[in-house]
């Protein structure tokens, strides 16, 4: 009898088997269309006629510059501030490179240039500001939230959105984008540079042929010329690239310091059409010195032989008269020079360089000579002002 109901439940389990193994086909196909029904769907419902985002949480401002997928920075009145958008986290496309960050970058970038009306809206149930003094909030693109377009374009997850007003809309485009394993839920990106090792250029055939090594990993080596705050300059027979070191902290990463930087990948920032060449992905790990106390000496140039092979490396102009001033924010400002035959330039005080650099020193009709490396802001070449050594007005 015991025979009889072993064998009974033997059949009984390769029958079940076998009926589940016809249910669930082995090659079920995955839908992998990427749509954005949702954000189609969803509306903006709150009045901002006549609100400001700053004082009343929400309101319609200008972009000022697109950083990367997640972050920008706006105008309202007459205050420039930087805006963290909330519920997403794409992957990074400036200190550091991460697959598909690039890309994410790219399209959010084009969406908000291509807009004619931004409007900012905070979220009730969270902080105004995150821990790095950035606005947080949602933004409307002509009436469609770009932050829900790109967690449905799998592009970034949804992130902190349970308690957030939009918290279920964005969680359910997350499941959505999920499924389709797309882009960062399971495709390679085509533009990312997998290896291990960075190919090993001078940083002159860097600057020379730029579009070459964009997005690739590379390992170059020269003497840090110049710093602004953590970040600076490295030069190489007289070929020069910013680097740009993120949150990452190293003291070997010092001016006169010649160094090796390894698996750094070369991008734009904040892209080509404006801003300049730089070397992101920095790791304290990756930085290996050579020798220090180096000096790297100047090029004396004039206005007119300014190039753009000159960006990236120290320069040195001489008698450039002031015609203008402009304070920026937190200690930033600019300095409109010319030279003696009426060429127009700009110098630049970044906010983190050193504070010992007073813009009282910087009148109207002074007289000045000026060491600084070249950098590109809104697609105009500047010499940027990082020490008051740098300086030397002429009486």
């Amino acid at each position: 009898m015991r025979k009889l109901f072993t064998l009974g439940l033997l059949v009984l389990s390769i029958f079940v088997v076998s009926a589940c193994e016809e249910d669930t086909p082995e090659d079920e196909e995955i839908d992998r269309t990427l749509t954005t029904t949702l954000t189609d769907s969803l509306e903006l419902e709150k009045d901002y006629e006549g609100m400001s985002f700053i004082q009343d949480g929400i309101g319609e401002v200008e972009l000022v510059r697109c950083v990367d997928g997640d972050t920008a920075v706006f105008n309202e009145g007459s205050q420039d501030f930087t805006v963290r958008y909330l519920g997403i986290d794409t992957p990074e496309s400036t200190y550091r490179f991460d697959p598909w960050g690039k890309a994410a970058s790219e399209h959010m970038c084009e969406a908000l240039e291509a807009a004619s009306t931004i409007v900012l809206e905070a979220d009730d149930n969270t902080e105004r500001k995150d821990n790095n003094d950035r606005y947080l909030a949602y933004v409307w693109l002509d009436g469609r939230n770009i932050n829900l377009e790109m967690i449905e374009l799998a592009y970034t997850p949804a992130t902190g959105a349970t308690d957030l007003e939009y918290g279920a809309i964005f969680s359910q485009a997350w499941f959505k984008a999920q499924a389709t394993e797309r882009r960062i839920w399971g495709e390679d990106d085509p533009n990312f540079d997998y290896s291990k090792e960075g190919v090993q250029i001078t940083i002159e055939e860097l600057v020379t042929n730029q579009e070459e090594y964009i997005g690739r990993k590379v390992t170059v080596s020269g003497v840090i010329s110049s710093k602004v705050g953590r970040h600076g300059y490295i030069e190489q027979d007289g070929f020069g690239v910013y680097v740009y070191t993120g949150f990452e902290y190293t003291t070997k990463f010092q001016i006169g310091n010649e160094v090796i930087l390894d698996n750094v990948v070369p991008t734009y920032h904040p892209d080509q059409e404006t801003g300049a060449l730089q070397l992101s992905g920095f790791r304290a790990r990756n930085l290996e010195i050579v020798s220090e106390g180096n000096i790297v000496e100047p090029k004396l140039v004039t206005l007119d032989e300014l190039t753009v092979d000159n960006i990236g490396s120290l320069v040195e102009v001489h008698n450039l008269t002031i015609v203008d001033v402009y304070a920026g924010q937190e200690g930033a400002f600019t300095v409109y020079v010319e030279d003696e035959l009426g060429n127009e330039f700009t110098l630049r005080k970044d906010s983190s360089s050193s504070s010992d650099i007073a813009i009282t020193d910087f009148t109207v009709g002074k007289v000045l000579n000026i060491v600084g490396p070249v950098h590109v802001y809104n697609g105009d070449m500047q010499i940027m002002i990082t020490s008051t050594e740098d300086v030397t007005f002429i009486e």
